[in-house]
């Protein structure tokens, strides 16, 4: 049973109208809360603007407590395979990002380059003839 209603909670006035129950069942909605504690090893929160909207991102990770039934429940049991599966795509789709804009930059720097006159060899480069 949650304990009494804080003094300073709730004004004086609207205090004298409200019933012991009633402020008993308001003592959990108004009652200031702890932080909760977590039990997973890893608990990673941020919360962040992204072209003007608020996002939060969440990683956690940690012990399995749900029964083998209640993980089939809801729809998470894979297995060894398909999770390798997964890793090696996210992991290629990673790779894939991050070279498709090391090549994008690289092309940019080549073409500021080659627009403001900046030779750093002598002669033709032999990149030149693909973008001009």
């Amino acid at each position: 049973m949650p304990g009494p209603v804080p003094e300073g909670a709730i004004p004086a006035d609207i205090r004298a109208v409200l019933t012991a129950e009633q402020l008993t069942r308001l003592t959990p909605l108004i009652a200031p809360t702890a932080p909760q504690s977590s039990a997973h090893r890893v608990a990673y929160r941020v919360s962040t603007w992204l072209f003007g909207k608020r996002i939060y991102f969440t990683l956690l990770s940690g012990q399995e407590a749900r029964s083998p039934g209640r993980v089939r429940q809801d729809g998470q049991q894979m297995s060894g395979l398909a999770f390798l599966v997964r890793v090696v795509l996210f992991c290629g789709w990673i790779t894939l990002t991050a070279l498709t804009l090391a090549l994008a930059g690289v092309v940019t720097l080549y073409l500021a380059k080659s627009f403001l006159g900046i030779d750093l060899m002598d002669g033709p480069s032999a990149l030149h003839g693909f973008f001009f």
